[in-house]
């Protein structure tokens, strides 16, 4: 397409509904269709699977070997395909509230950024999220937005958490050490200050802050017996030794029961990504769901009567990634693990759920989804 003078691009967005797969090749000549190797061409390859990606369908390589080491020619190719699943230029962002008596949804704002990860302060119409490592609050009364003062910490992730009381957050903030990024535990008032640091270990992801605010639990990456493991811990509010929950497998999204005796999680033991839960001393780890999907951070209601989580198709992606741009889909169960259903479909993954964002009340959450700007141009 792209030697006969067609945009690939554009083609497969004027048929979308008649594309099964993508094959991805390339050429690097203007007269002739000389093969390069895939992504070195003059084709958009970074367009053509956004196109792929946002719609769920398959790609392949169709690509000529270029030397000796054809294995590691085409993992070069797909390491530059999983680079482009991360990469959200040209995103608009939807701020959204579900109400899960009637099933509505209702778009509260929309943003030409990436925004992720809402939490619902309970005791205000008031939406917190991150957005280009700051932290926003949404007044939902007035529509208005405003910066959060996080001092220091100006690489907030999608990791973080309001305390009971509401008069502090937990952000998990991006350093550059020892040569790559990695993520510590802070907290900071609510009302803006310097943050002080909660987890001297790294790389640390927030998703738990106890309900009598003692304690927090997280997603941790740590070198046990000469390997990487990835497990669910814990750590005093106010300093202390981080205590182990789970081992083996890869562990994430920690989250306590409104009660404050479990602690809900995601982990890959069976295989797929399911929901778990255990007692908060990391006793009687039970797996909630069982189906085949992959399905990521279970947020219980104030309540403690539902839990609402974000489920990827099986084979959309490794179980233990949870990708940006893709078709995904929200499922709500009581909170012993019945009824479970899809109660939405959504383009979104990453940044859409990724913390607890159920409203006082518990009839309603919020949610971000996403779209990508056919022409940003």
């Amino acid at each position: 397409m792209q030697f006969g003078g067609e945009d690939p691009a554009a083609f497969l967005e004027r048929n979308a509904a008649r594309v099964q797969s993508v094959h991805h090749k390339d050429f690097g000549a203007d007269r002739e269709p000389i093969d390069v190797p895939v992504g070195t061409g003059n084709v958009d390859l970074a367009a053509c699977f956004r196109f792929a990606q946002s719609r769920d369908i398959p790609q392949l390589v169709d690509q000529e070997h270029f030397g000796s080491d054809v294995p590691g020619e085409l993992q070069k190719v797909c390491q530059m395909l999983n680079g482009f699943a991360q990469n959200r230029k040209d995103t608009v962002s939807f701020l959204n509230v579900y109400d899960v008596k009637t099933g509505a949804v209702r778009t509260v704002a929309s943003f030409d950024r990436v925004i992720e990860a809402p939490n619902w302060l309970k005791n205000s119409d008031t939406i917190l999220y991150n957005a280009e490592g700051h932290m926003y609050v949404y007044d939902l009364n007035t529509n208005t937005e405003r910066l959060l003062d996080t001092g220091s910490c100006d690489q907030c992730n999608n990791d973080h958490v309001v305390s009971p009381d509401e008069t502090e957050l937990a952000v998990s903030h991006m350093t550059f050490d020892n040569g790559g990024f990695t993520s510590r535990v802070y907290i900071v008032p609510m009302k803006g200050g310097e943050p002080r640091l909660v987890t001297p270990n790294s790389p640390s992801f927030l998703h738990g802050w106890s309900p009598d605010s003692t304690e927090m639990a997280y997603c941790a990456f740590r070198d046990i017996d000469g390997r990487q493991e990835v497990d669910v811990y814990t750590i005093p509010v106010n300093g202390g030794a981080e205590k182990r929950l789970t081992k083996g497998g890869f562990n994430d999204g920690p989250e306590y029961s409104p009660d404050g005796k479990y602690i809900w999680y995601n982990a890959a033991n069976s295989g797929l990504m399911q929901v778990w839960r255990m007692e908060r001393d990391g006793g009687e780890q039970t797996q909630i769901t069982e189906n085949r999907r992959n399905n990521w951070f279970p947020h219980v209601s104030p309540d403690g009567k539902q839990v609402v989580y974000i489920s990827y198709g099986p084979e959309q992606l490794e179980p233990h990634e949870h990708l940006p741009n893709m078709p995904v889909e929200l499922w709500l169960m009581d909170a012993d693990g019945e009824s479970q259903h899809k109660i939405l479909s959504l383009f979104g993954g990453q940044g859409s759920i990724n913390v607890n964002s159920w409203a006082g009340d518990s009839m309603r959450f919020a949610f971000v989804s996403y779209a990508i700007l056919e022409d940003p141009k």
